[in-house]
């Protein structure tokens, strides 16, 4: 859920998505295609084996593995690798849509994402954004008041980026730097999963669409930053990524930016 940051600082370097124990055939593909040399790993071996690692070495490829005792260890670790940046996003790590509506613009913008979970945030976290600008997204729900006021303590400027569930937050977000977003086209994920957003992350950031994630509906307060940006922009295309989206939405999403 961070490593959309980390994509930038390579280059915009391709997000792609392994099973645990074996190396798909269609990564492999896309390795070879891309001319890959080297493959960051992101996660411990209780992500990705080391059977996938080992055979990424087989095949030629200079690895590197970003890892932590939890998912906030490696985000630490991610984080420190991007060096000097912009502020930074601090977002629930039990829960993806925040920091997946986040990715695109950190990684465009320069920002960090830092995760945490709803009761604190682990001090090696905490002490990373020490009197940076931050931007904590989501509600009570997702990052206690207690959490907020511990980042406040030490920050250099806060806001809280937030709304009724996801799609509102996602809303707040795309609004709130809806002016470094500039583009002809826009891009469509499901809200429910993480991985099609994940993957789509640097595509949108080297673009500057947005990206737009939906559930069953397109929620009202999405519908209404999609209409303004398409106007602003002269949106002309759609694409969606992945499955999950029904046809309607789709031509919904299409009637709405026409």
């Amino acid at each position: 859920m961070s490593a959309g940051p980390l994509s930038a600082k390579y280059d915009q370097a391709p997000i792609l998505l392994s099973e645990k124990d074996k190396l798909d055939r269609n990564v492999k593909n896309e390795l070879e295609r891309l001319h890959a040399k080297k493959v960051v790993i992101v996660g411990g071996e209780a992500a990705i084996s080391s059977k996938v690692e080992n055979e990424l070495d087989q095949l030629g490829y200079e690895t590197q593995r970003i890892s932590g005792a939890s998912r906030y260890h490696t985000n630490a670790n991610i984080v420190k690798l991007l060096g000097d940046v912009n502020g930074y996003f601090v977002a629930s790590g039990e829960q993806f849509a925040d920091a997946l509506a986040v990715a695109p613009i950190a990684s465009a913008l320069g920002w960090g994402i830092v995760l945490t979970d709803d009761q604190d945030i682990m001090s090696g976290n905490l002490s990373l954004v020490k009197g940076q600008t931050i931007k904590v997204v989501g509600g009570n729900q997702v990052i206690q008041p207690k959490v907020y006021d511990k980042i406040r303590g030490i920050s250099g400027s806060i806001e809280r980026l937030s709304g009724a569930h996801r799609y509102e937050t996602l809303a707040v977000v795309l609004n709130e730097f809806s002016k470094e977003l500039e583009s002809e086209e826009i891009l469509i994920t499901t809200g429910t999963n993480f991985p099609d957003a994940l993957a789509a992350a640097p595509l949108a950031a080297t673009t500057s669409s947005p990206l737009i994630m939906v559930g069953s509906s397109v929620d009202r307060s999405v519908e209404s930053f999609i209409f303004d940006f398409g106007r602003l922009n002269n949106v002309e295309q759609v694409k969606v990524i992945g499955g999950g989206i029904s046809s309607s939405i789709v031509e919904d999403i299409t009637a709405i930016v026409r």
